[in-house]
């Protein structure tokens, strides 16, 4: 099950108001004061999962592109830190959290992950609702049953998500989502779509961290929280690339 959007607000206030205590919060491993302090690198694992991360188009440093590798990238500059790229699946990824192999993993993880307990993970830093998108004059059905719907060719999960109202998931190109389309809702105006009133999912994106590495994370949480605008714009970038 999901954390609330309360249930996390608390969470981060009193992360926030043990953060004025002495040696509060602690990483086990040390690791937000050593990369701070430039001992080593920023560990940073990574799996495609568009828009979230994308493995071409990168910045130049070895590393993905997208909304979560930009944010990852935004914040370690901002502590610092130095940044190394480690490429791997989505169970790899977990198993090398668990290990201390990685510092930080993304994958657009949602808080509901399977995998929830093993490691560690920062607030939601984004409820993301997938939703349907019409084109200017086209007839939004008042049955969805059968009826075709597009969505980015790139992120197969959204076709999913259209299955799931009895419609049927035509993949396409940016370019060509009218007359009806499945997208992020903060992505609607750069495909050229309006809502059309139907939602499929929501989710709650999470950054996953090693466990036990509580200093690192709720820095994490205070870089993101504040930012849920700018990665709405920073989706829809992503939605018109």
């Amino acid at each position: 099950m999901g954390w609330s959007d309360i249930g996390a607000a608390a969470a981060l206030a009193l992360g926030l108001a043990f953060a004025g205590c002495d040696g509060y919060p602690r990483d086990a491993n040390g690791t937000l004061g050593q990369v701070r302090a430039g001992q080593r690198s920023l560990r940073v694992g990574w799996s495609p999962a568009e828009p979230w991360v994308r493995a071409e188009g990168g910045a130049g440093d070895g590393g993905p592109a997208g909304v979560e590798p930009d944010l990852v990238r935004a914040w370690a500059a901002s502590v610092g830190a130095r940044v190394e790229w480690v490429p791997g699946g989505e169970a790899q990824l977990v198993r090398a959290l668990q290990r201390n192999a990685v510092d930080v993993a993304i994958a657009g993880f949602s808080d509901d992950a399977p995998w929830g307990g093993k490691t560690g993970r920062t607030q939601p830093y984004l409820k993301a609702e997938a939703v349907v998108g019409a084109a200017p004059g086209a007839a939004v059905p008042r049955d969805w049953s059968g009826v075709e719907i597009r969505h980015d060719r790139r992120r197969p999960d959204l076709a999913a998500a259209i299955r799931g109202i009895g419609a049927v998931p035509v993949p396409a190109d940016p370019g060509g989502m009218a007359p009806l389309a499945a997208a992020y809702a903060a992505e609607l105006a750069a495909l050229g779509l309006a809502p059309a009133g139907k939602a499929l999912t929501t989710e709650r994106r999470v950054i996953a961290t090693a466990p036990a590495e509580n200093a690192l994370t709720l820095a994490l949480d205070r870089f993101l929280l504040p930012r849920g605008e700018e990665i709405g714009r920073r989706l829809a970038a992503e939605a018109r690339r």
